[in-house]
């Protein structure tokens, strides 16, 4: 069994270690007195679960220097491991909740080589058990694949041995031997692309028939939008009470109010909904949210009708809508969005020098609504390794949540936004074509004002 110093460089080793084995390690939230260190602190959905940075998928070492450096900043950090090519394995989860131990006794029953490989006492009392990627195709993060089993795969995360659970348990490694590559039909199973018609066929093969019936049960709940009330059929199996009221909240901000908005509120919904935890663009796939799509249809027309208009186009119109719209969601409107909000918040009292250097030099001081804007596009280029993509939509969202004026809608920012590029604050580095419409989401930018263009600025106003 894999052992770890006490003290504070226990979670450093415990990273050092698991980057020696060629995982990809990223740093993830920790607890502090039973709340997550994120912004969010006892509202988090995924307490200590959670990257701390921002493009995560992409910012992941298996450098000793860089994670020397991570945990120097953040000590007490839980210890991530992306899943995936990065890192060459799949994770299977096997909670203990929604039978998932009595499944991998029974999967171990049926493929005992399934015991040889590395394996993780995960802090809730479940197990990880890690497989090599297959050769070809890919594995793509399921919940509920089977009976409590939950998959990671391409894009996913794990957090590794060491890391600590919101119960206070601690992940251990339990079988400390190499990955080895799943069995062939069980691999098979979680290779993305068996042919859909086939899969409750296959999941009945790997269980017994009384457990079968499980893999294919969904949550049920009642969800209230503006006095709307439907069943929803989540095939997200472990939703919260939490969830479900930040679904309904994004329901309620995007049912429209005027006849023909039915596909920009479509893709309003999807933006929202990537914002939520758990409900990110590169591990969600759209498909598994049909239950909730339908219940967003229904909250559309309940709206329209109560307003005297009416909503034109099916629910097979709708989804095909959100399913379009879900991948070309690239404003920072999801997660990402959520760090750099909280960011701003923390700073909002406490401007970073460049940012009040800014301010002051181009008398945006005492306009606090822009002062807001010129710190959430600091914040963006800091997250961004390159340019950044914003919308004035997504801007005025992001506004909203800091607080400022009703006045900042979408045009205002559209505006401001200009303005700021005359002035040489931020630089339009990719643009839509004159004449084009419903591509603002393409707009990216990055900060083009600098400390020596502040300096020059200010002595030239003080001659």
């Amino acid at each position: 069994m894999t052992q770890y110093s006490n003290g504070e460089h226990a979670l450093t080793d415990a990273a050092l270690n698991m980057a020696g084995k060629g995982f990809a390690i990223v740093p993830i939230h920790n607890f502090i007195n039973g709340r997550c260190s994120c912004r969010l602190q006892h509202g988090c959905h995924a307490a200590g679960k959670h990257p701390r940075q921002a493009g995560w998928q992409h910012k992941h070492s298996t450098d000793r220097d860089q994670l020397v450096r991570w945990w120097r900043t953040w000590p007490l950090a839980n210890v991530g491991i992306v899943t995936g090519p990065p890192s060459g394995i799949f994770v299977l989860d096997f909670d203990v909740k929604n039978g998932g131990l009595d499944t991998l006794a029974q999967l171990e029953a049926q493929y005992p080589e399934m015991r040889d490989t590395f394996r993780v006492r995960t802090g809730g009392g479940g197990w990880h058990l890690y497989f090599q990627m297959p050769e070809t195709g890919h594995v793509r993060n399921r919940i509920g694949a089977l009976p409590g089993v939950d998959v990671r795969g391409d894009n996913g995360m794990v957090l590794a041995a060491g890391s600590a659970h919101a119960s206070g348990g601690v992940y251990r490694v339990e079988t400390d031997q190499l990955v080895i590559r799943l069995p062939g039909d069980l691999e098979r199973f979680f290779i993305h692309g068996h042919k859909r018609g086939h899969k409750q066929d296959r999941r009945c093969s790997l269980l017994e028939p009384e457990n079968a019936k499980n893999a294919t049960k969904i949550a049920e709940t009642a969800v209230i939008v503006q006095g709307y009330r439907h069943t929803v059929q989540i095939q997200l199996a472990d939703l919260t009470l939490e969830q479900r009221d930040d679904i309904a909240s994004a329901m309620r901000l995007s049912t429209p109010d005027a006849a023909g908005q039915r596909n920009r509120r479509t893709f309003d919904f999807a933006r929202r909904l990537q914002a939520l935890t758990g409900f990110e663009q590169r591990t969600t796939d759209p498909n598994t949210l049909r239950g909730i799509v339908k219940v967003f249809q229904g909250a559309m027309m309940a709206a329209a009708a109560g307003q005297g208009f009416a909503i034109r186009g099916t629910f097979a119109d709708t989804f095909q809508d959100f399913r379009n719209a879900w991948p070309r969601i690239t404003t920072p409107g999801g997660s990402a969005m959520s760090v750099v909000i909280g960011a701003c918040l923390d700073s909002i009292n406490n401007l970073p020098s460049a940012v009040a250097d800014c301010l002051n030099t181009l008398g945006y001081d005492d306009d606090s609504d822009t002062a807001a804007l010129v710190l959430l596009l600091w914040f963006l280029d800091q997250q961004w390794c390159s340019s950044f993509p914003l919308s004035s939509r997504i801007g005025a969202m992001a506004l909203a949540e800091l607080g400022t004026s009703s006045a900042c809608n979408f045009q205002w920012v559209s505006r401001r936004l200009l303005l700021l590029a005359a002035d040489g604050v931020i630089e339009c580095t990719h643009a839509s074509k004159p004449g084009q419409r419903g591509v603002a989401s393409e707009y990216a930018w990055r900060w083009g004002i600098t400390d020596a263009d502040c300096k020059h600025a200010q002595a030239t106003a003080s001659e």
